[in-house]
């Protein structure tokens, strides 16, 4: 079990059986969002976990946080093209609840070491995220197309 360790300003708990916060609760293969104090938050599980049309669902939808319950890395360089990967293309923040190595992501940019990870403990700042980056995508091709 993991806790979101994230200074939400409320609480949200991370376990391998779902997301839980007092505005409900997601479990893997669930497709919405909850509200974590102003906070949109998905979450993905699994090999979703590597999938980039599911994170892209999400930051469509209005995430603004990913929680990721991956399947165990390999190895490094795995962990490294799983969430972290995503968390860089859709320029989210991500909580990854990795047996092994939990770790709080962001976009590199976001990071004071540009290492795109920000430990186990951090501070979100909504403002914070590139917000021309959706401009470029095609919600209307993606939201169109995707079977959910």
């Amino acid at each position: 079990m993991a806790a979101m360790s994230a200074d939400l300003g409320g609480k949200a708990i991370l376990t391998t059986s779902g997301l839980t916060s007092g505005s409900g609760r997601l479990t893997p293969g669930g497709r919405s969002l909850i509200d974590v104090d102003g906070f949109q938050v998905g979450l993905l599980a699994g090999e979703e976990c590597w999938l980039q049309e599911a994170a892209r669902f999400l930051q469509l939808s209005g995430a603004h946080i990913i929680c990721f319950l991956p399947r165990p890395a390999a190895s490094e360089w795995d962990q490294l093209a799983g969430p972290w990967n995503l968390i860089q293309s859709t320029q989210l923040y991500g909580i990854e609840a990795s047996p092994t190595n939990p770790r709080i992501l962001a976009p590199c940019e976001l990071t004071n070491d540009g290492s795109g990870i920000l430990g186990t403990e951090a501070e979100f700042d909504r403002d914070a995220l590139p917000t021309t980056f959706r401009r470029f995508l095609r919600p209307d091709f993606y939201l169109r197309h995707f079977p959910w």
